[in-house]
């Protein structure tokens, strides 16, 4: 479900996006937010780039902290034999 797919990059509201970002902590990792919030600062710094934007409105953001305890995805040694054998 997109959430800003209908506003333009100029009507954009730092006070909503805040709150995007608090409803996606409830449900994701800091980790995962971080990246989505990282995405749409490149965007928007493309766009003052191109002249598009006067400015990154949206720039420093605060990522609070997420419920959402990060996947342990490391390997151990043995796992990874295991899987490069295969």
């Amino acid at each position: 479900k997109t959430k800003f797919g209908s506003i333009q990059l100029k009507n954009l509201d730092r006070n909503e996006y805040e709150l995007f970002i608090a409803e996606k902590l409830q449900n994701h990792t800091r980790y995962t937010v971080q990246t989505l919030n990282s995405s749409f600062m490149a965007l928007l710094n493309d766009a003052v780039k191109n002249g598009n934007l006067l400015s990154n409105r949206l720039k420093g953001v605060f990522i609070g902290q997420s419920d959402i305890p990060a996947a342990n995805k490391k390997v151990t040694l043995k796992e990874f034999k295991t899987w490069i054998a295969k």
